[in-house]
């Protein structure tokens, strides 16, 4: 999964994609080094970035929906970014096919339950995110777990554990994809934590559902190494790690997709 961020102020790459035809070149370069799934964000969730409405974030997103309608590609996945499930209908009555819901908010609300029980065949992505409230989902970084370190990992199951219960409890139908979500309502060492043993959490849950793993520029990459190198050799070597981890991760016996920038990174992994 390719990272596209619509914004003027994503961290990692704003502005990247401030045109169509910007949009469009760095499709096709993602295309190229293996993404199979394109991942649209039109908002940032850094805890430094200022909340946008629905509104403006679907008007951000409409014209490259636009573009893909036309672009020739049947087999490219959209997968839209958001907590807002307005956006997403809004994409999905655009787009119609092919549509991932990448829900940042982890709120499993009434309003979520009714848009898929009438879009059963929506897959959709169910994030780590302790916040509570769809609306203010992009306040991830003042909630972390207050538990211990040593219970953090259960946590964590327990959370997809009731999830999933709720998914079945309201008998939807629609495919899961679990996200951990790091960088999200996590403090520097529960991410570690976390990544160290991730295959504890994986392998709790039966082997057909998918995973979704994004560190991919992630902050507490970064710290790891900062100490030895220059801010932009740490930026540009959190990659290298990145890619260690994926290479563990992949040992793994299940499903995942991997949430990049660059999908390079993650070709020829064994």
């Amino acid at each position: 999964m390719g990272v596209m961020n619509l914004t003027p102020d994503s961290f990692s790459d704003g502005k990247k994609n401030s045109s169509v035809s910007l949009f469009k070149n760095n499709l096709h370069e993602l295309l190229k080094n293996g993404a199979e799934v394109i991942d649209l964000g039109a908002q940032s969730t850094a805890p430094f970035n200022k909340k946008v409405s629905s509104n403006e974030e679907w008007n951000r997103l409409k014209e490259y929906l636009i573009f893909l309608k036309e672009f020739n590609h049947p087999n490219l996945k959209i997968s839209i970014d958001s907590y807002y499930i307005d956006v997403f209908k809004f994409a999905n009555n655009h787009f119609a096919k092919n549509l991932i819901f990448n829900d940042i908010s982890g709120a499993l609300d009434e309003e979520l339950r009714d848009f898929l029980k009438s879009n059963p065949n929506v897959p959709y992505v169910f994030c780590h995110n302790l916040v509570g409230k769809r609306a203010r989902s992009i306040e991830h970084m003042k909630h972390f777990s207050r538990i211990k370190n040593t219970d953090f990992l259960n946590s964590i199951i327990k959370y997809f554990s009731d999830g999933i219960e709720w998914f079945k409890r309201n008998n939807l139908k629609n495919p899961i994809i679990l996200d951990p979500a790091f960088g999200f309502s996590k403090t520097h060492e529960q991410n570690i934590l976390l990544l160290n043993d991730f295959s504890t959490v994986v392998q709790h849950f039966p082997i057909d559902y998918k995973w979704m793993v994004g560190i991919s520029k992630k902050s507490f990459l970064r710290k790891i190494i900062q100490n030895s190198l220059s801010k932009k050799s740490v930026f540009n070597n959190s990659e290298y790690l990145h890619r260690y981890f994926l290479q563990e991760i992949i040992k793994i016996n299940r499903k995942f997709i991997f949430r990049v920038h660059d999908p390079s990174i993650a070709l020829n992994l064994k």
